[in-house]
């Protein structure tokens, strides 16, 4: 079942950008691509470095320590020296206002 959290505005983030954001207990990094928002845990699953700090290319973000690429879109990590998939969020926007489903993340 759904367990939506509103989050923040969605001009929080300009297109093609990423910004680090902590609520709710979550430390997550927004992408704007586009026009539309993605959601993902901020933290790089190989050593914790800040995405938001990292090279956003496309779809793609890549980690700012080790140089490991993460599909934003899925999590999926793409090569070494990743091993773990990262973690993303459903999104809706209501109002101008970016909602994560907390419960639906994978």
């Amino acid at each position: 079942m759904p367990e939506w959290l509103e989050i923040c505005d969605e001009d929080i983030v300009d297109d093609d950008d990423v910004v680090q954001l902590m609520t709710g207990g979550h430390r997550l990094a927004i992408y704007k691509i586009n026009g539309t928002i993605y959601v993902t845990d901020d933290r790089c699953t190989h050593q914790e470095a800040s995405l938001a700090d990292g090279y956003l290319d496309g779809t793609t973000i890549e980690c700012p320590r080790h140089q490991g690429v993460f599909d934003i879109c899925t999590g999926k990590a793409l090569g070494p020296p990743l091993e773990t998939n990262l973690r993303t969020y459903p999104v809706k926007i209501d109002d101008g206002r970016v909602l994560i489903d907390v419960a639906e993340a994978s």
